[in-house]
């Protein structure tokens, strides 16, 4: 029994681990991300037709819920 919990301490420990190298990879490219959306939505929205605004729309909230759920 407590080699069994021995080992789940030790997969927890890997995991936690690999949670904390996976987030911060993901939260690293994120501003940047934002930063050119923001900027491209700035740039042509009401320039494009009403789908192209929709979508620049789309872009940044996926964006920004990215952000927050990284």
């Amino acid at each position: 029994m407590r080699q069994r919990t021995a080992q789940i301490k030790a997969k927890n420990k890997e995991l936690e681990q690999f949670a904390y190298v996976a987030s911060h990879d993901l939260q690293e490219p994120s501003p940047d991300h934002f930063r050119i959306c923001r900027a491209a939505a700035a740039t042509v929205q009401g320039q494009t037709d009403e789908n192209a605004d929709k979508f620049l729309d789309y872009m940044l909230h996926a964006s920004e819920r990215m952000k927050v759920l990284i």
